[in-house]
């Protein structure tokens, strides 16, 4: 920036300083290292600089500013300043201090500022106001267009000239017209009031754009005198976010389709303890629980206490595998102990990780073990089968018991054929099984 420039908030805190006034005043000066501009301003002058800072933000006009600065020797010198507006979008960053001038207190000019004339200011204005990517534009109070940039002539298809004869309710359909000119009458009816809408306008060929329009009234003596418009094209926004929503839903009837149940959780590297994010309809049915119900719960509330050990061993194994297979037991809303067979798969789902979960209920349902006539008659192999399936070995099946190990690993062996009945239900009851399927000869 060429100009003797500095942007400040309305405390006085210094936001950016222009090269020229670096120079000037020279990297070392106490301006730079201050938390605020106004402990080198006269105590005196602090009210009307910070009135008028609060006056070019919220008027949103420029405004001239004669202030006393301490220099570094001591000396107070007299600067004259204009506080300019800086526009992001239609909100105020920060305003912008143009000094004029610096002038001793005897009169003598020390410096004076370079382009710091309005004229020189309105071509910036006019610059940005063209140049900038938004759709910008003065409407008058029957909303014909005033003013428009290059982007209101990509955006519309239109040129400048032909917006130059049409109101801005001349490019939208019918059913909206009227509820557009209501609030445009509310904009120039008030001028405090500020309005952002999403409207859609057809292009110049036909195609409907939408649009994410903010106005503001232009007031000009105290009277308003228009609207000045903001406006941005989110076309593609909005049909990618129709897009999304479209997918979501066809993800849930895919996922209803499914005679599985299906479970998609957030990962939690140190156990099953994030909420379920997603679940079937099958599942709900199943496991009787409502789909609000579910999405409260997580894999750690389907398994029964006695296998949360074995749970935190497979989320371990994904540390090292995207994808494992276990038998284990749900429980359902009433109780009840369902064999299942779990299938789970660690993906990335916008970003994030993410398990999914098929759930069997029926091949469980129907393995061979429950077969008397295949099943076979060896409790030892039945035993190792049925801890095979659930991925329990003898520690743990022995920790979730509370039986000994040498125990377990007898009964697996075969060396103990017979258990006593207390030891025979604690296994059962840990495999979710009969004792008559583990040990068919025992007569109790």
């Amino acid at each position: 920036m060429e100009e003797l420039a500095v942007a400040v908030s309305k405390t006085g805190k210094l936001k950016f300083v222009s090269y020229l006034i670096q120079k000037t005043l020279g990297p070392e000066h106490k301006l730079f290292k201050s938390p605020s501009v106004f402990h080198l301003v006269h105590p005196d002058d602090i009210p009307k600089i910070e009135l008028a800072l609060i006056k070019t933000i919220e008027a949103k006009e420029c405004h001239t500013i004669k202030f006393r600065y301490k220099r570094r020797s001591g000396e107070w010198i007299i600067i004259t300043a204009s506080a300019v507006p800086l526009m992001n979008g239609n909100e105020i960053d920060e305003p912008l201090v143009l000094v004029n001038q610096f002038k001793t207190a005897d009169g003598k000019c020390l410096i004076s500022g370079k382009n710091t004339s309005i004229d020189h200011l309105k071509s910036k204005c006019n610059l940005l106001f063209e140049k900038n990517p938004d759709a910008m534009f003065s409407l008058d109070l029957e909303g014909r267009f005033t003013s428009v940039n290059n982007a209101c002539s990509q955006i519309s298809g239109y040129s400048k000239e032909e917006l130059a004869s049409l109101r801005l309710f001349d490019l939208l359909s019918k059913p909206l017209r009227e509820a557009a000119i209501e609030k445009f009458n509310e904009i120039i009816q008030d001028s405090d009031d500020q309005v952002t809408s999403v409207i859609q306008i057809f292009h110049k060929h036909g195609k409907t754009i939408d649009l994410k329009v903010t106005c503001i009234p232009i007031i000009e003596e105290e009277r308003i005198s228009g609207v000045y418009g903001i406006a941005k094209d989110i076309t593609e926004r909005r049909y990618l976010k129709n897009e999304l929503l479209k997918a979501k839903e066809n993800f849930r009837m895919l996922l209803n389709t499914f005679h599985s149940g299906i479970f998609i959780s957030e990962f939690n590297p140190n156990g099953p303890t994030c909420r379920f994010i997603e679940v079937n309809k099958m599942a709900c049915e199943i496991l009787g629980y409502t789909k609000d119900e579910l999405l409260e719960m997580s894999y750690i509330n389907l398994h029964p206490p006695d296998l949360h050990q074995i749970l935190y061993k497979h989320v371990k194994r994904f540390r090292k595998n995207e994808s494992i297979s276990f038998k284990s037991v749900h429980i359902t809303k009433h109780g009840e102990k369902l064999p299942v067979e779990i299938t789970t798969q660690l993906l990335t789902l916008n970003h994030n990780k993410v398990i999914v979960s098929i759930v069997d209920y029926q091949s469980m349902r129907m393995k061979y073990l429950y077969n008397e006539e295949q099943y076979p008659r060896d409790p030892g192999k039945n035993l190792r089968l049925l801890m095979a399936e659930m991925d329990i070995n003898t520690t743990e099946l022995a920790t979730i018991t509370n039986l000994t190990q040498a125990t377990i690993s007898n009964l697996r062996t075969g060396k103990v054929k017979k258990p006593n009945i207390e030891t025979a239900r604690k296994i059962s009851a840990a495999l979710n099984e009969k004792v008559s399927t583990i040990w068919p000869s025992l007569d109790y």
